[in-house]
């Protein structure tokens, strides 16, 4: 692919000294580190450190006030032109583009917190494979694929975007709810059917906030309101899985802990993350067995809390968006 690739320099007539002069290298550092230490302090609070303690504590407040010179060099800070920024911080006083990349950042958060915890159900509970729990995904990445196909060429047809947001939340919502109920022996062709809500859900609305976003704006700010979108669908995986992962491996670190009062804390988290060489969980009773995954799996529910809760954003801001049919042949340039 990387030789067919098409090679296509948008400005020719510039040299690479002059383009690199025009990347917004000091907003770009900020964001990234911004991004790295916030998820560090999710990361780490309640599980390496303390949540009170100096080292998350420092990282939160680091990441706050980065975040703070991040939108300030993209605002008001002077040398740095709207076609040079990074981020399209203007558009933040564009309720339906925030409300698309809220929306957006959702539906991705909704997505992957399901590709990422229930593989893991699958291997704590049935001993899967990691191939083989991979593949118990097919059933929401399957109706997530068609859906959005499908919904991209409803859109191209009539132009109406709104209820494929609200539909697709109601469906989040309810899969995710229905995930927040299961334990080590719910039946895996529940477990199915759950993702398949899921993925007809996300599928619905995760990747259209990008044709939208370019139908309501200017044409000359077609990447602008892309890269503002692609941001709130960065932020949806980034955040997302940060939150859910620092709920995850808490509530399952304490619970086993409580279980076990004799194990260190290390061996707890290396029998969470399955890296423990003596197989912990193996080596108990069926007895005790039966309670560790119980303590593991109800973990899991609470990171299916996040999913509701994307898709209620989701559902909002499709009430909130202005309802309205878009003409997508002359956003594509074809009217």
């Amino acid at each position: 692919m990387l030789f067919l690739i098409p090679s296509k320099n948008p400005f020719p007539n510039l040299s690479f000294w002059h383009r690199a002069k025009n990347i917004d290298w000091i907003g770009a550092l900020l964001a990234t580190v911004c991004l790295a230490l916030f998820t560090l302090a999710l990361s780490f609070g309640g599980n390496q450190f303390a949540w009170n303690s100096g080292v998350v504590i420092s990282f939160f407040v680091v990441s706050g006030v980065l975040g703070i010179l991040f939108m300030l060099s993209q605002t008001i800070i002077p040398g740095n032109t709207k076609q040079k920024r990074l981020f399209p911080a203007h558009y933040f006083l564009r309720k339906d583009m925030v409300l698309l990349s809220a929306a957006t950042g959702a539906g991705t958060c909704a997505m992957f917190c399901a590709i990422y915890y229930i593989p893991l159900y699958f291997q704590f509970t049935r001993g899967d494979t990691a191939i083989m729990a991979a593949v118990r995904l097919l059933p929401l990445i399957v109706l997530a694929v068609f859906f959005t196909v499908g919904g991209g060429v409803a859109l191209s047809m009539t132009g109406i975007y709104t209820p494929w947001y609200m539909a697709g939340g109601v469906f989040v919502i309810i899969g995710y709810s229905l995930l927040h109920t299961i334990d080590p022996t719910t039946s895996v062709s529940k477990v199915y059917g759950y993702l398949v809500l899921i993925g007809i859900g996300t599928g619905c609305f995760v990747q259209m906030g990008f044709a939208v976003a370019q139908a309501i704006s200017p044409k000359i700010e077609t990447e602008a309101a892309i890269s503002f979108v692609s941001q709130g669908q960065l932020l949806g995986i980034i955040i997302g899985l940060a939150i859910a992962g620092s709920l995850f491996i808490n509530g399952a670190t304490n619970g086993l802990q409580q279980l076990f009062p004799n194990l260190a804390a290390s061996q707890v988290r290396d029998a969470i993350a399955g890296t423990d060489s003596g197989g912990l969980l193996q080596s108990l009773s069926p007895e005790l067995q039966a309670q560790a995954l119980d303590v593991i799996v109800s973990s899991m529910d609470r990171v299916f809390i996040l999913g509701i809760t994307a898709g209620a954003v989701a559902f909002v801001c499709g009430c909130l968006l202005t309802h309205k049919k878009l003409d997508m042949k002359a956003a594509a340039g074809m009217g």
